[in-house]
C-alpha cells in the first residue's frame, strides 16, 4: 500500500488518540502544519470506528492536506468491526490514497514487542518511500 515518493520537513507525532486529544491547546503540534511537517502516527486498543473519526479530525481541520509525508507505524490489540475492510491499514489506505504525498505503511514503530525504531521528534528528516520499503534520514 505504500505510497512512492519523497519529501523534507520537520518529523513529529505519536501516538494517535493522545495527539488527537490536544486538538486546539497550546501542545498541539499540527497547528505547525504550513512549516512542512512529516508525521508518524500508531496505536494501540484503538477501535477501527474511533481511528475512523481521528482521521476525520485530521481531515476536516485541513491538517492532512497540508502534511509532506506520512509515517504509518504499528496498529495492534485492535478489534475489527464488520466495516468492510480487511484490516486498519486498508482503512487508513482508503483515507491517504488521495493525497499526493509519500505514504509509508506499517513502520516500525508504535506499542509492540518487535522491532521499533526510535523517532526523533523535532528533526529535520528526509523520507524515501517506495514499494518495497521506507527510509527515514535525519538531515544537518
Amino acid at each position: 500500500m505504500n505510497q512512492p515518493g519523497e519529501a523534507e520537513g520537520v518529523l513529529v507525532g505519536g501516538n494517535l488518540s493522545v495527539f488527537c486529544g490536544l486538538a486546539g491547546s497550546e501542545y498541539d503540534f499540527l497547528n505547525r502544519a504550513d512549516e512542512g511537517l512529516i508525521l508518524f502516527f500508531e496505536d494501540t486498543s484503538e477501535s477501527m470506528s474511533k481511528v475512523d473519526r481521528m482521521l476525520h479530525q485530521l481531515e476536516i481541520r485541513g491538517i492532512l492536506a497540508r502534511l509532506k509525508g506520512i509515517i504509518v507505524g504499528h496498529f495492534s490489540k485492535y478489534k475489527k468491526p464488520d466495516c468492510g475492510f480487511a484490516d486498519m491499514y486498508e482503512m487508513l489506505h482508503e483515507y491517504l490514497r488521495h493525497y499526493d504525498i509519500p505514504v509509508s505503511y506499517d513502520f516500525p514503530v508504535g506499542h509492540h514487542s518487535g522491532l521499533n525504531y526510535p523517532m526523533v521528534e523535532g528533526s529535520r528528516v528526509r523520507l524515501k518511500v517506495g514499494y518495497g520499503g521506507t527510509g527515514v534520514y535525519g538531515i544537518k
